[in-house]
């Protein structure tokens, strides 16, 4: 004795899954057209006591402070490039998305 399926279940199954995939396709696309948004924050620096004071000392501040910026935005955290300069300002660059 075989056990038989109707047809008309297996197309149902067939369009729930291919309806599935195009939604899950649609939020790919609309996830990935959304603006990529880079700007640079300033690292307020100055002499003291033969130091350079920094604002912005290393990655973790520059990264929390990117945070912040992203969400004051309503925009997502994506990275954030660090680069630290012992003779002037840092270079503190976020990405959002």
């Amino acid at each position: 004795m075989k056990l038989r399926i109707p047809k008309r279940i297996i197309n149902f199954k067939l369009a729930i899954i291919i309806v599935l995939l195009a939604i899950i396709l649609a939020l790919f696309f609309i996830g990935s057209t959304r603006k990529r948004v880079s700007f640079e924050l300033d690292d307020r620096c100055g002499p003291i006591m033969n130091m350079i004071s920094h604002s912005i000392k290393d990655e973790s501040v520059c990264r929390s402070k990117c945070l912040s910026q992203c969400n004051v935005k309503d925009l997502r955290f994506r990275k954030v490039e660090f680069y630290e300069n012992p003779r002037g300002c840092n270079n503190c660059t976020c990405f959002c998305k």
